[in-house]
């Protein structure tokens, strides 16, 4: 049931206001007439059929209202066009004979989960450990070039291509050839 709330004397502006309950249709034409008058709602969202009670507010009151409600709004708004939500224990038709929950057809997929993430590990820590085997095994010249270009941590210290052209007195594209022959064997020999 809805009830509407009202200030006795409406020029009190919330401050220490005595409440007067009017009808629907007594609400419905106090705010055709004073449509600055501003109402918020009430009521208890843990029992759906609790009384919703409207209550005269100041103007003030009404803008922080609306805004946390148009707040919550626009969130879920964005929640609910990015997902689809649903309770495990809900049927997943209707119709459905057998009476199917969520429940019943979601998978567990953490364990699935873990050992994906093991065999990702281990397929990295294997392919970390050939690539260090790997630049065990190459020249100075060509670990030099790999570190200028491509190793070295700091972002801000790695040279370009025509830098280190210039650096070494070659041209860009013999310095290209040459990185590109080395990553081409180490691509092989990693199998990727």
């Amino acid at each position: 049931m809805k009830r509407y709330f009202v200030w006795k004397d409406a020029n009190c502006n919330g401050i220490n206001p005595e409440w007067v309950e009017i009808t629907g249709k007594e609400f419905k034409k106090l705010t055709d007439e004073f449509p600055e008058r501003r109402f918020i709602p009430s009521y208890d969202e843990t029992d759906a059929s609790s009384d919703v009670y409207r209550y005269e507010v100041t103007p003030e009151e009404y803008k922080d209202w609306n805004r946390e409600r148009m707040s919550f709004y626009r969130h879920n708004e964005k929640l609910y066009a990015d997902n689809t939500v649903v309770h495990f224990e809900d049927l997943v038709d209707e119709d459905d004979e057998e009476g199917l929950t969520w429940a019943e057809i979601i998978p567990d997929t953490s364990e699935e989960e873990a050992a994906a993430e093991e065999e990702f590990r281990n397929w990295k820590d294997e392919k970390i450990a050939r690539l260090k085997e790997l630049l065990k095994g190459i020249d100075e010249e060509e670990y030099d070039l790999l570190w200028n270009l491509i190793m070295n941590p700091k972002k801000e210290e790695r040279m370009t291509e025509k830098a280190y052209a210039e650096k070494l007195g070659i041209t860009q594209q013999a310095v290209h050839k040459r990185k590109k022959k080395i990553l081409e064997k180490f691509r092989a020999l990693l199998g990727c």
